[in-house]
């Protein structure tokens, strides 16, 4: 027995339908990421006392962006940890030295100062490929262009040797829930790419039988 037409046409049309919401989940998954990946600016700085520096960038998304100050790992660890001033498990263990790293920073857009801060006002440190410390946080708003503002009050000869770099990124709590979201979208396309497969591979099985019917009779 053949399969009828509209039963057929049904198959195409619901595969069609699940292959393009498919590729919908995927784009808006791709969308978030591509914007994770822009989100992101810096510069070099130079540990030495009185030197200023800044770096412009256009926001994404409304969410708060952290001023980091990234350092390679040439240090001892623990030494970098108390030179940063991001040692807060054991602060016994800094007996004897004393954070070097001094920054006042301050955000403008135009003519406005939207945030400003000290690097001493916080002790959160983050410990990836490189290590340092997030120096201060600040509200965005989604197309508009920013400018950060540091000025080193501190020399620090040792630092300086782990080549320090500010970067701007997503604070971590706002690009944990992107991720989230951006792996609930890719989950919810790769189960419409299997439910198209599935629908596809129904259409051939009963072309198959059509064929076979057809010949035997």
């Amino acid at each position: 027995m053949s399969v009828s037409l509209p039963t057929v046409n049904r198959l195409v049309k619901n595969a069609a339908v699940l292959f393009l919401v498919a590729a919908i989940f995927f784009a808006m998954a791709q969308y978030l990421l591509s914007g994770l990946e822009s989100d992101s600016a810096g510069f070099p700085v130079h540990l030495f006392k009185g030197r200023e520096y800044s770096g412009d960038f256009q926001a994404n998304w409304n969410v708060y962006y952290e001023i980091r100050l990234d350092s390679e790992r040439n240090l001892g660890l623990q030494e970098q940890n108390c030179l940063l001033g991001i040692e807060t498990v054991v602060p016994e263990r800094c007996a004897g030295i004393s954070p070097e790293l001094l920054l006042s920073w301050w955000v403008e857009t135009g003519n406005t100062i939207v945030a400003s801060g000290n690097s001493n006002d916080t002790n959160e440190g983050y410990w990836e490929l490189k290590m340092g410390k997030i120096v201060g946080n600040f509200p965005a708003a989604k197309g508009k262009t920013y400018r950060v503002r540091v000025r080193v009050e501190k020399s620090s000869l040792t630092l300086q040797q782990t080549n320090p770099r500010i970067n701007i990124k997503i604070k971590a709590e706002d690009l944990k829930w992107t991720y989230v979201w951006a792996g609930i979208l890719i989950q919810a396309a790769a189960f419409c790419f299997l439910l198209t497969l599935i629908l596809l591979l129904v259409f051939v099985g009963h072309g198959i039988k059509d064929r076979l019917n057809s010949s035997d009779s």
